[in-house]
């Protein structure tokens, strides 16, 4: 899966609840991005186990997510302590996966 599948997806899929792309080496935070602006509102789960090439700027997108209740980001190993940092203002989150993330 690619971001610009993921583009679609989030363009195409309006009512789209929860959305799993772990294992999936070829997503960014380009993708983060597009499922911020069109996902934003519905969106409850989002799984980005061992997606590596995310970073604390895709962090930053999915904190504008108004209805995240759900994140996992078990082994994103460009996710540092700065990104989860922005994760904080996030009142809709109710739990967080941060396994494998180095944080210090």
């Amino acid at each position: 899966v690619s971001d610009d599948a993921i583009e679609v997806i989030a363009e195409q899929v309006r009512g789209l609840r929860y959305l799993d792309l772990s294992w999936c080496p070829r997503v960014s935070d380009a993708a983060l991005e597009y499922i911020a602006c069109d996902l934003s509102d519905t969106l409850t789960h989002l799984i980005l186990d061992r997606c590596l090439h995310i970073t604390c700027i895709g962090m930053g997108y999915v904190a504008t997510m108004t209805r995240l209740c759900h994140l996992s980001l078990r082994w994103c190993p460009q996710v540092r302590d700065f990104g989860l940092q922005t994760l904080c203002s996030m009142r809709s989150l109710r739990s967080l996966s941060i396994a494998g993330i180095n944080i210090f």
